[in-house]
């Protein structure tokens, strides 16, 4: 069964779509999220960013807010992140901030991943793969971090699959009601 956690709120700041580009409907289909449950807002900056998202995180209402900046974003701090995961829990709403081409920096998250591009498994016939990651845990409150997988995305099941020699060992869950299963694979909206 795949999660469901709808509506989903992507904030994104004028820097974050000026440099990684506008997101494609037909692309995040195909990423297992339905454009018709997401709700899309550009910001000027991380302030106006950091107000939306304080009030958003508050809503019962919200499946999951998307927080997107580019760079250092010097107002997401430790102060700002932890006001933000103390209205997550009080509404029960799952807050993600991605911070594109930025560096670590102190945050109230529970934990902090590092995501990016690796190349693909051919098919046969070398025809080109699918999507592939390389996923580092690299901060996990009050558990083991430095975990590393490779990870392929199959747009048939909509799920992350671990690719071959990938290691993994800690069970990824993205739904909150499935939080007491282990062994719940990562899925995507669909």
């Amino acid at each position: 069964m795949v999660a469901r956690a709808t509506p989903v709120l992507w904030l994104r700041t004028e820097a974050a779509e000026r440099q990684s580009g506008r997101l494609h409907a037909t692309g995040l289909r195909e990423l297992g999220l339905d454009p018709a449950t997401l709700v899309m807002a550009l910001v000027p900056d991380e302030v106006v960013l950091l107000r939306a998202a304080a009030d958003a995180a508050r809503c019962p209402g919200l499946g999951v807010l998307m927080m997107e900046a580019w760079g250092r974003a010097p107002a997401l701090d430790l102060t700002a992140t932890r006001r933000l995961q103390l209205a997550a829990e009080t509404s029960g709403a799952t807050v993600l901030l991605l911070r594109v081409a930025g560096q670590a920096q102190p945050s109230a998250a529970a934990t902090r991943w590092e995501v990016a591009a690796c190349p693909s498994t051919p098919l046969p016939a070398d025809a080109p793969g699918r999507p592939a990651f390389l996923i580092e845990l690299q901060r996990r409150r009050g558990g083991p971090s430095g975990q590393r997988w490779r990870v392929e995305w199959d747009r048939d099941t909509l799920q992350f699959n671990a690719a071959p020699l990938s290691g993994a060992g800690l069970s990824l869950v993205a739904d909150r009601t499935a939080a007491g299963d282990s062994s719940a694979p990562v899925r995507a909206q669909g």
